[in-house]
């Protein structure tokens, strides 16, 4: 059986969503709709089988498949003396006594490759992102809960994965520790909507001072608030661009802010505004 990490061209320690990543691209250009190898496609989901599934993988990592289906692989025992001779059956009854713990594939099978990595997903706002908010995580691992400080980046959005190194399971002592994978989910915004650095925002506004033309306070997603300008005879819908009052960036500067006027109708209107406008809406 061919090593599925090299079919699908990832290394051992690859995330899941980069094996996803890796056997999409392969598995489209190797269709054989599209005039790709039958063959090829075949071992690219046969690989993607083993790697997909975390038992299958661990299995494989330890001791990997023969063709029927048989634990074998990477770093597997092969031992062969000749003729008729004791092959790795009759080895396994040689050295029983001298590792103290049964059959030599055994033993090797109980070793682990690594300790595994602990995944977590923290759920934050666009002012957490904003004012980069440090958050307490308490992170539940096989060898015990820890506390860890998450500072929330600037350009953190859904699907940014943050790696606290060595932080994740220690249960094999002798092995380096595994990673803290935190996924981070932004909830949607009552007021925002956001692409990058920018942020989206509708203002309701009475229609008359659309018309008639105004200054409107506008509430900052800092927590400030700013007045910006409606010009006379404005159209419903209109977007005014507010540059640097978006999201933080890196290298300290900011995006813009678009608001989109909403105008409205009040309920009450003065019956000699709605005769004035009757009489000259045609001019």
């Amino acid at each position: 059986m061919q090593d599925p990490y090299k079919t699908l061209g990832v290394s051992r320690d690859a995330e899941t969503g980069d094996v996803k990543k890796a056997f999409l691209k392969l598995a489209k250009e190797h269709h054989p709709d599209k005039g790709g190898d039958a063959e090829k496609f075949k071992q690219i989901n046969e690989a993607y089988d083993i790697l997909k599934d975390p038992q299958k993988r661990q299995q494989y990592d330890l001791g990997g498949f023969d063709p029927a289906g048989n634990p074998r692989g990477p770093g597997n025992f092969s031992f062969s003396f000749g003729g008729d001779g004791p092959g790795f059956e009759g080895f396994d009854d040689v050295i029983k006594d001298f590792f103290g713990s049964g059959p030599m594939r055994n033993f090797r099978h109980r070793q682990p490759m690594r300790n595994r990595d602990v995944k977590i997903t923290v759920q934050t706002t666009l002012e957490d992102i904003y004012f980069q908010t440090q958050k307490e995580l308490n992170v539940r691992t096989p060898t015990g809960d820890r506390n860890v400080k998450l500072t929330i980046p600037v350009d953190a959005d859904t699907g940014t994965v943050i790696r606290f190194q060595g932080l994740g399971d220690k249960s094999y002592a002798d092995l380096p520790p595994g990673n803290l994978m935190v996924s981070v989910k932004v909830k949607e915004h009552e007021t925002y909507t956001r692409n990058e650095h920018d942020l989206f925002q509708d203002l309701k506004i009475n229609v008359f001072d659309v018309i008639t033309g105004c200054d409107v306070e506008v509430k900052h997603i800092s927590g400030t608030s700013f007045r910006t300008k409606v010009k006379e005879g404005s159209q419903p819908n209109q977007t005014v661009r507010i540059r640097g009052k978006g999201m933080p960036k890196k290298d300290g500067t900011y995006g813009d802010l678009y608001i989109q006027f909403k105008p409205y109708t009040p309920e009450s209107i003065d019956k000699r505004i709605i005769k004035y406008i009757r009489e000259n809406k045609n001019v």
